[in-house]
Parts: C-alpha cells; sequence; structure tokens
C-alpha cells in the first residue's frame, strides 16, 4: 500500500474524471493566486506545480509571466495544451515531483497550490531537493496546503501518519510546525511567511483551514 502511494499517477483516474465534469466551468484563479501575484514581477519565469485545469496558470500569464504547468491529469493536459497557445505559456503531463524535463531549466518562482497535501512525505522530500535544484538565484516557492487541523482530518481509512483515502483520493494533512522545522533543520530555504488559518480558500459553506508558506532559495 505505501509504495503505491509514493506513485505520482496515483490519483490520475480520479483527477481526470473531475477535470472532466468541471471542463466547461469558468477558469477564474484561486484567491492564492490572487493574492501571491502582488509578490511576482512580469517577466519572470513561473512553474505552476500540479497545475491542474490550469487556472492559475492561465492567470499567472495574463499578469505578464513566463508559465509553464505540469499535471498527472492527462486529460487535463491534452485539453490545456488544444486550447491555449502561446509562446510564454507550456504545458507538461508528468511527475511534478521529479519531472526530468523540468531538471534541466530555471525558475524564478515554483508555484505549489494544494500540492503538499496531495504527495507523501517522501515524495516531500524529493520535491524540496528537485524545487531548489530548479530554483533561480533568490528563487520563491509558494504553498498552500491542508493542515492537521482541517475539519476533514480524520476521515476516510487512515493509510499513515496524517494520510487518509478520503473522497475517492488520497490526503496528507501538513503539520505546520513540523514542516517549519524541516524547513530550519535543512537550511534550503529561508522562510518569508507562514500564516495558517481559515479564510484562504473559502467556496460557499465550506472554509477549510489551510496553511500558507512562502520561501526564498537560500
Amino acid at each position: 500500500m505505501k509504495n503505491n502511494l509514493d506513485r505520482y499517477d496515483r490519483d490520475t483516474p480520479y483527477w481526470n474524471e473531475y477535470y472532466k465534469s468541471i471542463a466547461s466551468e469558468e477558469l477564474t484563479p484561486s484567491k492564492f493566486a490572487v493574492d501571491m501575484a502582488k509578490h511576482m514581477e512580469k517577466g519572470k519565469h513561473l512553474l505552476d506545480l500540479g497545475c491542474g485545469n490550469g487556472r492559475d496558470s492561465l492567470f499567472f500569464l495574463h499578469k505578464g509571466m513566463n508559465v509553464t504547468g505540469i499535471d498527472a491529469s492527462d486529460f487535463s493536459i491534452k485539453n490545456l495544451q488544444k486550447k491555449y497557445t502561446d509562446e510564454n505559456l507550456r504545458f507538461v503531463c508528468g511527475d511534478f515531483v521529479s519531472c526530468e524535463l523540468l531538471s534541466q531549466e530555471k525558475f524564478d518562482y515554483c508555484y505549489a497550490r494544494f500540492v503538499l497535501h496531495a504527495i507523501s512525505s517522501k515524495q516531500q522530500t524529493a520535491l524540496f531537493r528537485n524545487v531548489r535544484d530548479i530554483l533561480a538565484e533568490d528563487g520563491t516557492l509558494f504553498i498552500e496546503a491542508r493542515t492537521i487541523h482541517d475539519d476533514i482530518y480524520g476521515k476516510g481509512i487512515c493509510v499513515g501518519k496524517h494520510e487518509f483515502l478520503y473522497e475517492g483520493h488520497y490526503r496528507r494533512f501538513i503539520d505546520k510546525d513540523a514542516l517549519l522545522k524541516r524547513i530550519r533543520d535543512k537550511r534550503d530555504f529561508q522562510i518569508i511567511y507562514a500564516e495558517e488559518g481559515r479564510g484562504f480558500a473559502p467556496r460557499g459553506a465550506n472554509d477549510p483551514i489551510l496553511l500558507r508558506i512562502v520561501l526564498k532559495k537560500f
């Protein structure tokens, strides 16, 4: 079971069906993208990790950035490649944790919304290492993720520490203190901002407790 949880395409069938179900919806950017764009500069290169249906990738493109979006959902990526063509926009289907193609490039920003809680602890270790390698000097990593204080924490089938299978897919809820300690101990990133709370991604009656972190490459 645990080995399967470390596969990047573990939940691809679920997400393919999800993105098919919302394919006709308007691609409005997330609140996180809007908030973080205030700290970004035009002309910079941004990597959108786990870009999903591309709504934030397209928003950053319209903000004047060069954008690469990567996701394991082949349905979503094929749809985006077909619908959008721009010399400053690219969509890649693959493993956003350790894609070899991306390791050959440098990015000013790495953007990871709802990514950290979708990958295992082992994948997280690889992600931080690889993101640091592909970030340019003084590059920035933007993170938003569900935490152990989330309302749905503990629901579903427990498959590991803070890990659950619920609503058809995997989640690993983030312990803010443990994650920040890991970052400080490794000394590979400087913590610019870290906050946990509600109000970051309200949707109707749903207002999850999320963690936002902004990290600068040392």
